[in-house]
């Protein structure tokens, strides 16, 4: 879903990953995909098993993982921080920096909304990152407490069958004040935006 209001353009933080560390992130995306597959699990986004197996037969559902994992990976090297590439069911955060834990969401569209789930835990900071790879752009992030605040919008929650919240981009706080705060140069960013 379109964003009503793209954050500015001088608060993205643009990445852009090695040929080494394209084909690391997509490997871990591949095996994440193939895990899913293996386990009957439906896309974690909310939509159902019946259109993963059809996105098969495409290539939208294998990109989405791909996707995923470089945008945890873009997020990862912009803090400077080890990144996992955690594969199977977790309910750890994608990234743990400081004892901050960081939930990241990706997509190819620059006008996207960041979804926000019920089950992120309220401390956890939610990026959104846009891109195909390999220049990424870190559009910025929302404490989860913050994000479920917005309008449930679209698509349900597999694990909890409530739908997700969709955060408009313009909410969004800028990741460099995100990183100032997740090393102690500053405080919490202080959400200001109202849905």
């Amino acid at each position: 879903m379109e964003s009503k209001q793209p954050i500015e353009k001088q608060w993205i933080e643009q990445v852009i990953l090695t040929p080494w560390e394209m084909a690391l992130g997509a490997t871990v995306g591949v095996q994440r995909f193939y895990y899913a597959l293996r386990k009957r699990l439906p896309q974690r986004d909310g939509r159902p098993q019946e259109e993963l197996t059809r996105k098969i037969r495409g290539v939208e559902r294998f990109s989405d993982d791909i996707r995923g994992a470089l945008g945890e990976l873009v997020v990862a090297k912009y803090f400077n921080t080890y990144w996992s590439g955690t594969v199977g069911e977790t309910n750890r955060p994608d990234l743990v920096v400081n004892a901050h834990e960081i939930e990241v969401r990706t997509g190819k569209n620059p006008g996207m909304g960041l979804w926000v789930k019920d089950r992120d835990p309220d401390a956890r900071i939610c990026v959104l990152v846009t891109g195909d790879g390999p220049l990424f752009e870190i559009r910025g992030g929302i404490l989860a407490v913050d994000g479920k605040t917005w309008e449930r919008a679209g698509r349900t929650d597999p694990f909890t069958g409530k739908e997700n919240h969709l955060v408009d981009q313009s909410a969004l706080i800028p990741i460099v004040r995100w990183r100032a705060y997740v090393y102690g140069l500053a405080e919490l960013p202080i959400y200001r935006g109202t849905p």
